[in-house]
């Protein structure tokens, strides 16, 4: 595994960015060098677009509460989301370094999905992961499409929608190699057409799509021997492995609740207040493989 990434963060570059930080009142105090070299190493070591990434996350954080505020697990509608929805890291990393979130749905029941609720459990286990694992080669979202439905549809708020993809596009402090959805079913063609005007053109050739036929085709990416044992891999099942991933976020429910106070002041933002849905483009490129 090649990590010859980490030689390129240089402590100038945290001073640098730490420096700017604090010529901006509104965003909190308590940024640490950690995460400092989060946005730094998922940028690409583009200092511009690293703060520009901080800004986008931090206000985002601030004027998107369904995802980031009340993230206990005992809040009832995570409780609830982790009866609908299994999500887990996986144990061991890709050939190439990158950490897979992988998710499902366990119950199918279109009611009983919620999309803030759902969106705000992927965001708290990615935090947690990062919390854990700090920075590395990247991370592969995987989500199998079985049980979704037309149903399904009904569920989804576009300003969610949009939301979500503005946050993993532009803030998220990951690399994200690629997205993979496998036992796609014709549903994704309306899902699809829903979420494109929201992705950027040049990472639309980072979702892959599989079908129940083509799974041959994922493991390419992620090798068949790292997936759950209920995906013909060699690890433990995907039930035990989210049960794992939940018990990791749970052990940090000290660290979640200080994590809420770390929002912007708008009363000391300097100039208008940056209204998140009007972003346009891609300032936090990614490199695809």
């Amino acid at each position: 595994m090649d990590k010859g990434w980490i030689s390129k963060l240089r402590p100038e570059d945290v001073s640098h960015i730490r420096e700017w930080i604090q010529k901006q009142p509104h965003l909190p105090t308590g940024i640490s060098d950690d995460q400092i070299k989060l946005f730094i190493h998922s940028c690409y070591y583009r200092l511009e677009n690293a703060k520009k990434a901080i800004e986008t996350f931090y206000t985002m954080r601030s004027s998107t509460p369904e995802f980031f505020d009340n993230r206990s697990l005992g809040n009832p509608g995570l409780k609830h989301m982790l009866n609908v929805c299994r999500i887990c890291i996986l144990p061991k990393p890709t050939l190439k370094g990158y950490h897979v979130l992988f998710g499902r749905l366990s119950i199918t029941e279109p009611s009983q999905f919620n999309l803030d609720d759902a969106i705000k459990l992927l965001f708290t286990t990615i935090d947690s992961h990062l919390k854990d694992h700090g920075m590395s080669a990247g991370m592969i979202f995987l989500f199998d499409m079985q049980g979704v439905s037309l149903g399904h549809l009904t569920r989804i708020n576009l300003t969610s929608v949009r939301k979500y993809f503005i946050y993993v596009q532009e803030a998220m402090p990951v690399r994200l190699k690629s997205i993979h959805i496998i036992n796609v079913n014709p549903v994704m063609t309306h899902i699809m057409n829903i979420i494109k005007p929201f992705i950027h053109k040049q990472h639309l050739q980072f979702i892959h799509l599989h079908s129940p036929e083509q799974t041959e085709q994922l493991y390419e990416h992620v090798p068949k021997e790292i997936l759950p044992k209920d995906y013909q891999g060699e690890e433990a099942s995907m039930e035990t492995l989210t049960r794992e991933t939940t018990d990791r976020i749970r052990a940090k429910s000290d660290w979640f609740r200080q994590e809420e106070k770390m929002r912007t002041d708008e009363s000391k933002r300097q100039g208008r207040s940056q209204d998140i849905c009007s972003i346009q483009g891609s300032f936090k490129k990614l490199d695809i493989d």
